[in-house]
């Protein structure tokens, strides 16, 4: 990870290895309730690191598709480059200029942190709806490819 094991600036830096994959990076355990607790603490970290929009911006002007970077996942680092688009920060370059104007921003708006998180956690329910209503329907559970082809 970028920031995480590699930017001893971030709180993310402190961690050995090992713990920063399993708490912002792909590693899996083989427990999805504890993988689950594990990136929420990970998250909850994030939000007191002082690099936390450089981390964010990193990831999204990159184009990073895995882990957890700025305390948000793909999908609400998604919602964050949308509202950085719409707010005329452009986002869709990978050099210097790009990152230090989104991080600028970033720190101008700290609040699009919990709206990206929330926007996307009403998304994802309603992801969830979707599918559980096609089960309903059909009486019976898609397939996970299949479901995943229909609803996302």
């Amino acid at each position: 990870m970028t920031c995480g094991n590699t930017n001893s600036a971030g709180l993310c830096g402190r961690f050995p290895a090992d713990w920063s994959d399993k708490l912002w990076g792909l590693d899996e355990t083989d427990d999805s309730r504890e993988q689950a607790d594990l990136r929420r603490a990970g998250k909850a970290i994030c939000r007191h690191c002082p690099i936390r929009g450089a981390c964010l911006a990193m990831a999204i002007v990159t184009g990073d598709q895995h882990g957890i970077y700025g305390g948000l996942s793909i999908h609400e680092r998604h919602q964050v480059r949308i509202r950085a688009l719409a707010a005329g920060i452009p986002v869709n370059r990978r050099d210097s200029v790009t990152l230090r104007k989104l991080t600028v921003w970033l720190r101008a708006h700290p609040d699009v942190f919990d709206e990206a998180q929330k926007q996307e956690s009403q998304a994802r329910q309603l992801r969830d709806n979707r599918k559980a209503q096609a089960l309903h329907r059909v009486g019976r559970q898609a397939s996970p490819d299949l479901q995943d082809a229909l609803f996302n």
